[in-house]
C-alpha cells in the first residue's frame, strides 16, 4: 500500500438526484456565501411614535421583565386581544390592530431575547405567553399569533387556567404536522440555523430582510421603521423550537373555541396549500372558517392590517 493512502469504503449504488434535493442543496450554498459576507450592522432598535399605541414594560409571574404594546377598549370591559408576533420583527407588526380597541383592550407581546422558560421547544413558547399574560387584567382572551407566533398561541391556549380563551387568529403559519414534506423542509433549515456562529446566523437574517420587498402600509408607520437585528440568542431560540418540535404533530386538539385562520395568497414563507390544511387539525374548535387574504404576503397583518382587523372583528362580533 502506498504511504498516506487509504482505501476507499465500498458504499451502495447512490440513489439518483431529486430536484427537491437540488433546490435545497442551492439554498444551503447560499446562505453559506452570506455566512462570508460582511458583519451585521443592524442592531440599533428604531423608535418610531407608534400612537394610538402606548409602549411599556412590566414584570411577568415569574418577574420577568416584558416589553409590550398596549391599547385600552373604547369601552371599558373585561375582554381583551393579545397579539404574539413571529420571527423577525417584534410585536410592533401588529401596529395596524388599532381598529380592533372598539371590541376589547389590545395588548401585544414582545418576545424576550432570552428567558428562563427557554427550554428549546415550542411549549416554552407558551409557557413565556403565560407569564407575560399576567399583566392582562381581562379575563376574556381572543389570542392572535401570526408565523410562528400562531404556534405560540395554540401552546398557550391549550394549557390556559387563568383566563378564558373565547377565540383563536392563527394568520401565516401553518401547524407542525400538516405536511410530511414541509416538516422535513423545516427540519433541514432549522438543523443548518442552530448549528451556525452568532455572527453567521445574525448576518443571514438581516440578509434576508435587505433582500425583502416590505409591503407599503397605508399609514405613517412602515415595516422598514421597525427593523433592526436582535441578539443571537433571540434567533437561535426561533429556530431551535422548530429543530426540537421536528415533524412531531402539534397538539390541537385541545382548541375548543372558535378558530379564525387567515393566509395571504402571496406568502412566500408559509404555503398556502399547506395552510389549507389547518382548521382540519383542530377537531374540537366550535366554529372554523379559513380565509385567503388577495395580495397577502407573510407579513400581511401589518401591510393589509385594516382588512385584517376587519375580518377578526367580523368572524367573532358580527
Amino acid at each position: 500500500m502506498l504511504p498516506h493512502c487509504t482505501p476507499r469504503p465500498i458504499h451502495a449504488p447512490r440513489r439518483p438526484w431529486h430536484l427537491s434535493h437540488i433546490a435545497t442543496g442551492l439554498l444551503l450554498l447560499g446562505l453559506l456565501t452570506a455566512c462570508s459576507a460582511r458583519p451585521f450592522v443592524l442592531t440599533a432598535r428604531p423608535e418610531p411614535d407608534l400612537a394610538p399605541w402606548q409602549e411599556d414594560v412590566g414584570h411577568g409571574k415569574s418577574g420577568h421583565a416584558f416589553r409590550y404594546m398596549h391599547l385600552d377598549a373604547q369601552t371599558p370591559g373585561d375582554t381583551a386581544f393579545l397579539f404574539l408576533h413571529g420571527g423577525i420583527f417584534d410585536h410592533r407588526l401588529w401596529y395596524y390592530m388599532h381598529p380592533l380597541a372598539q371590541h376589547g383592550a389590545l395588548y401585544a407581546l414582545e418576545f424576550p431575547n432570552v428567558h428562563a422558560f427557554h427550554d428549546g421547544g415550542i411549549e416554552s413558547m407558551g409557557r413565556i405567553v403565560d407569564d407575560f399574560a399576567a399583566l392582562i387584567p381581562e379575563t376574556h382572551i381572543y389570542v392572535v399569533g401570526v408565523s410562528a407566533g400562531a404556534w405560540a398561541a395554540v401552546e398557550w391556549a391549550i394549557t390556559q387556567r387563568d383566563k378564558t380563551v373565547d377565540g383563536v387568529v392563527l394568520a401565516s403559519s401553518v401547524m407542525f404536522g400538516a405536511n410530511a414534506k414541509e416538516s422535513r423542509k423545516r427540519a433541514r433549515m432549522s438543523r443548518f440555523a442552530v448549528g451556525l456562529t452568532p455572527p453567521q446566523l445574525q448576518h443571514i437574517v438581516e440578509r434576508r430582510a435587505r433582500r425583502t420587498t416590505y409591503t407599503e402600509a397605508e399609514g405613517p408607520l412602515q415595516q422598514i421603521d421597525i427593523f433592526y437585528t436582535r441578539p443571537y440568542p433571540y434567533y437561535y431560540q426561533l429556530f431551535h423550537q422548530t429543530h426540537a418540535q421536528g415533524d412531531r404533530r402539534q397538539n390541537t386538539d385541545g382548541i375548543r373555541c372558535p378558530l379564525l385562520v387567515l393566509h395571504g395568497d402571496r406568502d412566500k414563507v408559509m404555503p398556502l396549500d399547506v395552510a389549507r390544511l389547518t382548521p382540519a387539525m383542530f377537531p374540537n374548535a366550535t366554529r372554523t372558517d379559513f380565509q385567503v387574504v388577495p395580495g397577502g404576503n407573510h407579513d400581511m397583518i401589518f401591510g393589509n392590517g385594516g382588512d385584517i382587523a376587519r375580518r377578526i372583528a367580523d368572524f367573532f362580533f358580527e
